[in-house]
């Protein structure tokens, strides 16, 4: 399994796999998106009993594009849990997966669907847990009373 996911669910999709016996292989990028305190500590929690590698995936970097393709051709699946105008903007199609490895099963999952699937008049919107509390009315229900919403830390 090659993990390309961020942000609680997908990174916890890849570790359960890897409790289930799966071999994961999870790509970070070179230029973190957190704070290193947070990418340590979170990096830790999430990506439990997957191997872990650095690229730059990126059509402009021949190094990391190839070294992605080598492992493409070697997994079974490719999971993912952004939009997938971000895969496209690396490059990153199903069609482009597909003939990295004929075989390859590409798991993307989002709350809203992906724009191509017409799934609704959110399916570009990106839905992280936050925002869905907020769009199904849940933080207001619960964020303290006078509709005043409370953050709460997802770490």
């Amino acid at each position: 399994v090659l993990d390309l996911c961020n942000v609680i669910a997908g990174p916890t999709i890849g570790t359960m796999l890897a409790r289930f016996g799966a071999k994961v292989t999870k790509v970070d990028s070179p230029r973190p998106t957190y704070s290193p305190e947070i990418t340590v500590l979170y990096g830790l929690a999430a990506n439990a009993g997957k191997r872990s590698v650095l690229l730059d995936v990126s059509p402009a970097e021949a190094a990391g594009r190839a070294a992605f393709e080598a492992l493409v051709a070697r997994v079974d699946v490719v999971v993912y849990n952004g939009t997938s105008d971000a895969l496209e903007r690396l490059g990153i199609t199903p069609a482009e997966l597909h003939r990295m490895n004929p075989n390859v099963v590409l798991s993307r999952f989002d709350a809203y669907g992906g724009p191509n699937e017409g799934k609704g008049e959110r399916a570009d919107h990106i839905s992280y847990d936050d925002n869905l509390q907020a769009a199904l009315g849940i933080m207001e229900r619960f964020g303290g009373g006078l509709g005043r919403v409370e953050e709460h830390a997802h770490v």
